[in-house]
């Protein structure tokens, strides 16, 4: 089933960045991604603007927007994954570390501590901010192979 997000502004500095008129607005977006948040992964996306006079090249620019938001929530996931491995391997060697300590038992449960806390907070990346980031990827690609549609609103005001 296709499924339409249909996007009326009145004015066209809403569609792109305060800093840079060439860049699309995260606000829209963002609110691209929560509208097709709500549909099902099979249905057919279809995005339609109306507004009054928008350029040729804004179909394309907002293509590059949701692909380099793409890429920039692979990249993260790249990131997160290292920092992971990395919290990963530090937490196991002070959890080494208070195996090793059998002397002070103050020492050995900080150590136990410390290097459980590093372990959780890769446990806590993998449950909430990597799912949260494949979600957003994946409707992002779903949004990338849709149609974008641009029709010319016509004043109230006129009519």
């Amino acid at each position: 089933m296709q499924k339409t997000i249909k996007i009326s502004v009145n004015n066209i500095k809403y569609l792109y960045s305060r800093y840079n008129q060439k860049a699309i607005s995260n606000d829209l977006i963002n609110y691209i991604i929560y509208v097709a948040n709500h549909f099902k992964a099979q249905d057919k996306i279809k995005i339609v603007f109306e507004i009054h006079s928008l350029n040729d090249k804004f179909k394309s620019e907002l293509r590059e927007s949701l692909k380099n938001n793409y890429l920039h929530l692979k990249h993260e996931y790249q990131r997160n994954n290292l920092r992971q491995f990395i919290y990963l391997l530090i937490g196991i060697g002070i959890l080494w570390i208070a195996l090793l300590i059998h002397n002070n038992e103050l020492f050995e449960e900080i150590f136990v501590i410390s290097g459980w806390v590093l372990i959780w907070k890769m446990v806590e990346i993998e449950l909430f901010i990597d799912t949260e980031n494949r979600r957003r990827r994946h409707i992002l690609k779903r949004l990338l192979s849709s149609e974008i549609v641009v029709k010319n609103k016509i004043d109230d005001d006129i009519l």
